[in-house]
């Protein structure tokens, strides 16, 4: 994909009013998910299309010819004890749907690739009658997201970017032009989760003391323990492990004790501002690309899209995930998850 201006000088504050970009792709992938778990009801595989272990056998696809490792999938997942992303390649090696090469790598096996084509197979199905929009309509969609994606891939202000490298190297094969758009919006969020690492990691923290800052902030726990047992069993951290995360808190004075409970101190709220204006420059900074008619139109071509596949009473409460733990364009939703 070629640029067709050089990006905008003006401020990224001059942009930033479309935070309506991440809601809008939000509800598109979202919408998608009902209308393809639905599709998917009744249709019998051989496993489960929804599991992490066949999320596992599409990573490696999308990393061949380089054999998947622990690594790889950690860059996606700073929060979780690389330990358990061990044991889960282990795992999907057990169910059939990684072969080990040894060393700690895995490549896909024959039948993770079957399934995969199987899936990929029956989505392809379901996206050619999932909305009535015309083409032309979808096309210049398609083409206004793809003028930013040019910019991210060439000019991008990220220099670490596991996520979106990832979704890039899933997106393979050819899709009908809605689909297209999905692996597009796929790849906004994935640059979106990029621009968050990265603002975090500038802080020189570690995954976890950062998520239990995260659930600090949040009022979600008030102490190691609150903390430990929110995340242990999704993370394979113990309380030892956020304790000691609450002690470098503390430390840093990003936290301090107030009546018995760990609450934000000024320093550790002016932080999370901080880390939320990196995050924000960085992700913005490709959409100065479009111009404001442009960012106009996108806004309503993405609108009627939305509108198009909203499902008024969805029987899943799940999200957008599911549905692109089941496509190569989205199998990086399945690390999202694990990430937020």
């Amino acid at each position: 994909m070629m640029l067709e201006k050089p990006v905008s000088s003006r401020p990224v504050e001059a942009i930033t009013p479309l935070g309506w970009v991440i809601n809008l792709t939000r509800q598109i992938l979202w919408s998608v998910d009902q209308h393809t778990t639905t599709a998917f009801d009744g249709w019998l595989l051989s496993c489960d299309p929804f599991s992490s272990e066949l999320s596992l056998a599409q990573i490696a696809i999308g990393f061949e010819p380089t054999p998947l490792g622990v690594a790889q999938i950690y860059n996606h997942r700073p929060y979780t004890n690389p330990d358990q992303i061990r044991r889960e390649l282990e795992q999907a090696v057990s169910s059939g749907w990684l072969l080990s090469s040894g060393e700690g790598l895995y490549r896909v096996s024959q039948q993770g690739r079957e399934v995969c084509a199987k899936v990929r197979r029956k989505l392809d199905q379901v996206f050619c009658r999932m909305t009535r929009l015309p083409d032309s309509q979808l096309e210049t969609l398609l083409t206004t997201l793809d003028k930013v994606i040019a910019v991210i891939q060439n000019k991008g202000t990220l220099s670490y970017r596991p996520s979106f490298d990832l979704d890039m190297k899933l997106e393979n094969g050819t899709y009908s032009v809605l689909q297209q758009i999905c692996t597009r919006l796929s790849h906004v969020l994935a640059y979106r989760d990029d621009a968050y690492l990265n603002a975090w990691m500038g802080q020189e923290v570690n995954g976890y003391v950062w998520e239990a800052f995260s659930c600090i902030y949040k009022g979600e726990a008030q102490n190691a323990a609150e903390i430990a047992d929110r995340l242990t069993q999704k993370r394979d951290y113990g309380a030892e492990t956020y304790q000691g995360a609450v002690c470098e808190l503390l430390e840093r004075g990003w936290i301090q004790y107030l009546d018995g409970n760990c609450v934000p101190t000024n320093l550790g709220i002016e932080i999370l501002a901080k880390v939320a204006r990196a995050m924000n420059n960085a992700f913005y900074q490709p959409w100065l690309v479009l111009d404001e008619s442009e960012a106009a139109q996108l806004k309503e071509e993405m609108e009627s899209l939305a509108s198009t596949l909203k499902i008024h009473k969805p029987r899943y409460g799940a999200g957008y995930a599911q549905v692109n733990r089941t496509l190569g364009w989205g199998t990086i939703q399945w690390a999202r998850d694990k990430v937020r």
